[in-house]
């Protein structure tokens, strides 16, 4: 269709954009001594809520199209060893077992994902989404069960719009500061929604099959983490 444009680089370089918008607001923006920090905290945040679906997109594109789904969640692995210390020193000032990366959730929908590929019954498939949420919500992970949830949705579901909608009630039930906008109370999580246009506008095509490529994106999270702490040092 003429209006699948984006390809797979693009999506995940607008989650990774969106991602450190988000973070460099929960971690930066108020320590910044610059006039409207307020309004600049709440811009970014509702930028930041792109990201994860588009993650939890690119998780069921990844474990639907790979050949080997062991590896690639081995990857996921690896990404919680590099991504933990870093997460827990920028956003809890230390170790801390308290709260859990979105690393720890993407990899608990990966484990999801290859158990519903060993069943063919639709029921089962939806079964499966319970236990890891329960784990996710357990592990105290980011986005919790609801992420675990948006995973499966995408896995599931195949029409654009019932996905838009079904995202649409995840995300109203996840915890989310309340934003006034024109005197009315809207759930910041509610505009997550919006990755749905760079998801609907998704050609399903690379085009590079870069080995190199392919591990910057994986290995963003983690530095972009450090990069942060490293910001974060310099300004205090």
């Amino acid at each position: 269709m003429k209006h699948k444009i984006l390809p797979q680089e693009a999506l995940k370089l607008i989650a990774c954009v969106t991602m450190f918008v988000d973070h460099f607001a929960h971690a930066i923006v108020p320590e910044l001594p610059v006039p409207y920090m307020v309004e600049l905290y709440y811009v970014c945040r509702l930028i930041g809520r792109i990201a994860f679906p588009i993650y939890a997109f690119l998780m069921a594109e990844g474990m639907r199209h790979t050949r080997n789904p062991k590896k690639y969640i081995l990857r996921l692995g690896l990404g919680i060893l590099l991504a933990e210390l870093p997460f827990d020193i920028l956003f809890e000032g230390g170790i801390s077992w308290a709260y859990q990366s979105v690393m720890v959730t993407l990899t608990l929908g990966a484990l999801m994902l290859l158990c519903m590929r060993k069943t063919e019954k639709e029921w089962m498939k939806l079964l499966l989404i319970l236990p890891f949420a329960l784990l996710a919500e357990l592990f105290k992970c980011d986005y919790g069960g609801w992420g675990i949830a948006m995973i499966a949705v995408f896995a599931v579901v195949d029409r654009l719009p019932l996905q838009a909608m079904v995202v649409l009630l995840i995300n109203m039930g996840m915890p989310s500061v309340m934003l006034s906008v024109v005197g009315i109370s809207v759930p910041t999580q509610l505009f997550a929604v919006f990755a749905m246009v760079p998801i609907a506008l998704y050609s399903g095509r690379k085009l590079t099959r870069s080995r190199a490529l392919q591990w910057c994106f994986y290995l963003f999270y983690p530095l972009h983490l450090i990069l942060l702490q490293m910001i974060l040092m310099f300004i205090l």
